[in-house]
């Protein structure tokens, strides 16, 4: 049985990994972080929340990475020092670079789903050989399906990926991916599961030749280039006719 220590070195693997828990009184972990600073959109009926831009750079630090990684509560100056010794083949140091130049995001998702230690490890190195990054997102259910499910096949409860965890990842992903607005630009490409950054609506819309229009506010994080000194950054979105 691998070990929480040892485990990048058994990464193909068929054994089960235990689970390590902590009695004492920890810190929030990266998961409880990001949820803390998740934000309300004002723009659909339904309550939605939605994770201001610029978080996951300021939450997914390398030391983060390594402390969800390697199941820790508290990360030791020794720790970082023995990773950061590690060379540039080791298996557990190229997942980490990695995440840390182009998989920030579906690494929040994942451990916000709910993995953590050899779960999170074992789901990052697939991730990382499938080249599934942040410029991946949005995924649909198939195709994470196809990107897990060897996991699964191979690992089976082990894997960390219930269907609970895959509908959880599904989901939350939205909450990652708010749009960002542009003052050059403001048409985005919006998909029916995108949350939109508006702190603040209208009551009531006017019709339009297209559809209904509102006057909004646009969380500050979303909008990308305001003008000086000018809040809140407000505009009319238009809700097409379908």
């Amino acid at each position: 049985m691998a070990s929480k220590d040892n485990y990048w070195d058994s990464m193909d693997s068929d054994s089960e990994e235990p689970i390590h828990q902590s009695p004492k009184q920890v810190p929030l972990r990266l998961s409880d972080q990001i949820v803390e600073k998740y934000d309300t959109s004002k723009f659909d009926p339904e309550e939605k929340h939605f994770l201001p831009a610029g978080y996951v750079e300021k939450l997914v630090t390398l030391e983060a990475i390594i402390k969800e990684l390697d199941e820790k509560d508290y990360l030791e100056s020794e720790d970082l020092d023995l990773f950061l010794r590690l060379p540039e083949s080791d298996t557990k140091k190229k997942v980490v670079d990695f995440v840390c130049k182009k998989a920030k995001t579906v690494f929040a998702i994942t451990v916000v789903s709910g993995l953590r230690g050899p779960h999170l490890g074992k789901t990052m190195h697939r991730f990382m050989k499938l080249e599934f990054s942040d410029d991946s997102l949005p995924v649909t259910e198939t195709l994470l399906n196809d990107h897990i499910q060897p996991l699964v096949n191979r690992l089976g409860d082990s894997s960390g990926w219930s269907k609970t965890r895959r509908h959880t990842f599904l989901q939350e992903q939205w909450r990652f991916i708010a749009p960002i607005f542009s003052q050059k630009n403001f048409k985005v490409d919006l998909k029916p599961n995108h949350i939109l950054p508006f702190i603040a609506k209208s009551s009531s819309g006017k019709e339009g030749a297209f559809g209904q229009v509102y006057m909004v506010e646009i969380h500050p994080a979303h909008y990308k280039d305001p003008v000086k000194n000018v809040r809140p950054f407000s505009m009319l979105f238009c809700c097409l006719h379908k």
